[in-house]
């Protein structure tokens, strides 16, 4: 979750961190053991705005 006024660069920076390193990031809590990249980044906005950058993320 990001504020919807975090600026883009810095939100797809997140993203990119969170994408190169998606292992480690599901092992930091239990309840992030279901996730995998395909249903984080496709089903963006299925809880909550997405924020725009994160629409751009696969274009960067």
């Amino acid at each position: 979750m990001a504020n919807k006024n975090l600026p883009n660069d810095i939100v797809i920076e997140l993203i990119k961190v969170i994408d190169e390193n998606f292992e480690q990031f599901r092992n930091m809590h239990p309840a992030l053991s279901v996730l995998n990249k395909r249903s984080v980044f496709t089903r963006v906005g299925h809880f909550a705005p997405v924020h725009p950058a994160v629409k751009q993320y696969p274009d960067e």
